[in-house]
């Protein structure tokens, strides 16, 4: 038979197996199961920090609880996140392993998507680079710089991404290098970090 779903609001826990909870939308069982799952969005699990649009999806990445999170919607579909199959246009989640797992700061969506955690950089790449990312072809990042970010957008100048370092006191050029065939990072605020010392809150171009 078809999955079913329905959903209910947790509006108190009893004790470790019985919560009292409203039902927003049908649910199909009556009896115990144990085929749930929480919603990846709440006080408890913590709201994303990051949104992108991409190849047609809403992103959401960074929640505490899963602070290297990535959240796509289904395609032409932003406020569906129910990842219930593996089809190429659905929902679907995955998240990243870097050494310290700090939480993700910032998307940009390029021609490629960027990524800046408060301690690396990289870009949201497929194995199959010739095919969009999907449920059949997950995504993975490659880090590739260790400058650390801010929680402020990156600024797209050109080929290049600009981004505030995460004391928020200076600003770094993402851009892609030949010799090592990805994305390096050079300071660009050298010369004048004293304008930049109080901390920057927004940038524009």
């Amino acid at each position: 038979s078809a999955p079913a779903y329905g959903t209910a609001e947790i509006t108190a826990v009893t004790d470790a197996q019985n919560v009292v909870a409203d039902v927003l939308t049908d649910l199909p069982y009556t009896d115990a199961t144990v085929s749930w799952q929480e919603s990846a969005f709440s006080e408890y699990q913590g709201y994303p920090r990051s949104i992108a649009l991409f190849d047609n999806r809403l992103l959401l990445a960074g929640t505490k609880k899963k602070p290297q999170a990535f959240f796509y919607s289904g395609i032409n579909e932003y406020d569906n996140f129910l990842a219930s199959t593996t089809l190429a246009d659905a929902p679907f989640f995955v998240e990243a392993l870097s050494d310290d797992q700090s939480s993700i700061q910032w998307l940009s969506a390029q021609r490629e998507l960027f990524v800046g955690t408060a301690s690396v950089e990289g870009i949201l790449a497929t194995r199959k680079q010739d095919e969009a990312q999907s449920p059949e072809n997950l995504p993975i990042v490659r880090w590739n710089e260790s400058m650390g970010s801010a929680h402020r957008a990156a600024l797209p100048m050109r080929d290049s991404l600009m981004c505030l370092q995460r004391g928020r006191t200076t600003i770094n050029m993402l851009a892609y290098s030949l010799e090592r065939d990805g994305y390096t990072g050079e300071e660009v605020s050298l010369l004048c970090n004293h304008l930049f010392s109080s901390g920057v809150q927004q940038m524009a171009h």
